[in-house]
């Protein structure tokens, strides 16, 4: 694609396109901080146009402690999302970033466009079965999709190198 021509798209393809470039990013190990934010770009589109879709909402809802919810939202997701995106009130400031926490993000919006009909892709596959190798219990815990689940299943002993799935997604 040359970036000169102008083209049209939907919130749900700039979603799909921000989610799954962050997919390759995180495979191939490149900089924390661009996958993160393509992450939270995505998740947040996906969260807008369907938020009871969102397992990371859920959880922190029935889970979380009304007191302690602004604070588990700001600490995890807003605060690196505002901190790596303005400068205008705080041009000296630094963050202490969690990147581990990026791979929730990836993980919630992958099942965010799945559940609202948006097309499985290698990309979303691989993270998918990344993901479930690397915490079985949240993906058995969090997959309800009856075609995820039992695919996750078949594949539980697939390995976490990243380098593996790259591979899968480079080779379609």
């Amino acid at each position: 694609m040359t970036i000169s021509r102008e083209f049209t798209l939907t919130k749900s393809d700039a979603a799909i396109r921000q989610l799954e470039e962050a997919i390759i990013l995180f495979f191939e190990d490149r900089d924390a901080i661009s996958i993160h934010t393509l992450a939270t770009a995505s998740h947040q589109i996906l969260r807008d146009i369907d938020s009871t879709c969102s397992f990371l909402d859920i959880l922190e809802r029935d889970c979380v402690k009304d007191e302690f919810r602004k604070n588990v939202r700001d600490d995890y997701t807003r605060k690196a999302q505002n901190f790596f995106k303005h400068a205008d009130k705080d041009k000296n400031a630094t963050i202490a970033f969690k990147p581990a926490f990026t791979e929730f993000l990836i993980f919630d919006a992958t099942l965010m466009w799945l559940y609202a009909g948006g097309a499985k892709s290698i990309k979303l596959t691989a993270f998918l079965l990344w993901f479930s190798a690397k915490y079985p219990p949240v993906a058995n815990v969090m997959v309800k999709k009856p075609e995820l689940a039992s695919m996750l299943k078949k594949h539980k002993n697939i390995t976490q190198r990243k380098d593996y799935f790259l591979r899968i997604i480079h080779e379609k």
